[in-house]
């Protein structure tokens, strides 16, 4: 295993384990969160195993992006008040799980990356951060934003996708034309984007205890 992918493995699990300590304390949708944190790292975990047993599990992370997207539309429909965006967002979800579907059996190979979901999925995921940014920045607070979980999970998810969604789109190209520079670009900016990411939301769940329990 290299050092920055066992950093990586090791800022989420870390992650999971602060947020299961301080579950309740926590509010709704981030002992939700802390669920998917715990479910992320043993998932990692099962396929370090898996890698190391030289079992193919591409599939595997095919099926949990598309989860991942998911839970977080869900998490984004629940902080962002404008209602046309729930509408969209419900929308949108319905819509990617169909593309997903199709996608899987009829455009890409299963067995690879699809990288198709996840362009989509990141897209949505950078769009979705700026609109909480600007409703964040354009709502008069009582507390500050910083004492607010949710705004360092989407400034995380803002830096990972938005860092990752230009490769991703480009991926086959990159892959076939630039193998090198693409296996270096996922070996360290990757990783090195998910430990930033784990350790804002650890600082997303740390600063939630300050936090009142604004949802439900």
């Amino acid at each position: 295993m290299q050092p920055l992918q066992l950093f990586a493995i090791s800022s989420l699990g870390l992650s999971a384990l602060v947020s299961l300590v301080l579950f309740n304390s926590q509010n709704r949708l981030m002992k939700y969160f802390s669920g998917f944190l715990v479910f992320s790292f043993l998932f990692e975990v099962m396929n370090i195993i898996l890698a190391r047993h030289v079992v193919q599990n591409i599939v595997l992370y095919n099926f949990f992006h598309v989860f991942s997207f998911l839970f977080f539309a869900y998490i984004f429909k629940n902080i962002i008040r404008s209602i046309r965006y729930k509408k969209a967002i419900a929308i949108f979800m319905i819509l990617f799980c169909i593309f997903f579907i199709l996608n899987l059996f009829f455009i890409q190979d299963k067995n690879n990356l699809l990288t198709y979901p996840y362009t989509i999925g990141a897209l949505m995921m950078t769009v979705s951060c700026i609109i909480y940014f600007i409703q964040v920045f354009t709502t008069e607070a009582i507390e500050p934003v910083s004492n607010d979980p949710f705004f360092w999970l989407c400034f995380a998810w803002l830096l990972f996708y938005g860092g990752t969604l230009p490769m991703f789109a480009m991926f086959n190209y990159l892959n076939k034309n630039f193998p090198r520079l693409t296996l270096l670009y996922y070996d360290y900016i990757v990783f090195i984007l998910n430990i930033v990411m784990n350790l804002l939301f650890l600082t997303g769940i740390l600063c939630g205890k300050l936090f009142r329990k604004r949802f439900f």
